[in-house]
């Protein structure tokens, strides 16, 4: 439902020089009270737009990086990644850290530019240096898997914890599959159970497919094949990498009643687990 908020300007009946002067009243919508994210939610991208581009004039930056999100994915607005770039740029140096993030990953797919993973990198280190989550887990799987600068596990392990603490997801799986291989860190395969969870229960499907693996291998829990078909069904419907020859495999092992029990449990954390997450909000 569209929420409207009416500006009202009076002018009194007033006398000049003898000579009265009629009241005029004056009233204009403003469509959604104003609100940018209210417009957004009701995919009326031009009065997003609108609302925060009159934010930005202001310095707002989260308003920018709205703004390149939409030049970005072409909502509402021809796409024009020069644009969202520009936005992520000033966003960025008006404070708000994951402008730097942004404009990396459009430097890193080579979206609005040629890819140049030097500059993406120098990018992610900016933004992960003023404490920005994905700048961070970005920086971090450069380091895990030695793309384009040096191998290393531990500058990766501390990335992720650094991201894994402000709650980002992916950041989680990957600290706990460390945990788990004792790289970088000490194995510990219940601080990596501890963050697989976190994940997972947090709608992300790479947590939920770590987490049937556990139930499957009985690794810091004990064996329970309805716990892992449930999870990897989870995964499996986000049609994560794996999951679905995962859940076929797992199903085997179970009886009709089992089965039937797991394919409940499954429905129960969808509703616990992926669909709180599903609209979720860019940011």
């Amino acid at each position: 439902m569209r929420s409207d908020k009416i500006f009202v300007w009076l002018i009194g009946a007033f006398l000049i020089g003898g000579v009265a002067v009629v009241s005029t009243i004056a009233i204009r919508t403003v469509p959604y009270g104003g609100d940018p994210e209210a417009a957004f939610a009701a995919e009326d991208y031009d009065a997003a737009l609108e609302f925060w581009q009159a934010q930005a004039v202001d310095g707002d930056a989260r308003a920018l990086i709205q703004i390149g999100l939409m030049y970005e994915n072409s909502l509402g607005v021809f796409e024009d990644f020069p644009k969202a770039a520009e936005s992520y740029l000033r966003a960025a140096e008006l404070g708000q850290a994951d402008g730097y993030s942004k404009l990396g990953a459009l430097y890193e797919q080579g979206r609005g530019f040629d890819t140049d993973m030097d500059e993406a990198m120098r990018l992610y280190g900016m933004a992960a240096d003023q404490g920005d989550a994905q700048g961070q887990f970005k920086l971090g799987a450069f380091y895990e898997i030695g793309r384009y600068t040096q191998r290393s596990y531990d500058e990766a392990a501390r990335l992720y914890a650094l991201a894994a603490n402000q709650g980002h997801s992916d950041a989680q799986v990957s600290l706990g599959s460390l945990y788990l291989a004792g790289r970088g860190v000490e194995r510990n395969n219940r601080e990596a159970a501890k963050w697989y969870r976190a994940a997972a229960e947090g709608g992300n499907a790479g947590g939920q497919f770590s987490m049937g693996i556990l139930f499957e291998n009985g690794i810091t829990v004990p064996r329970d094949y309805v716990q892992a078909y449930a999870w990897y069904r989870l995964a499996a419907v986000q049609e994560y990498g794996g999951a679905a020859r995962s859940l076929s495999t797992i199903e085997e092992q179970l009886s009709p009643p089992e089965l039937e029990r797991a394919k409940t449990l499954s429905v129960e954390m969808w509703e616990l687990y992926v669909a709180p997450f599903q609209n979720g909000a860019e940011g």
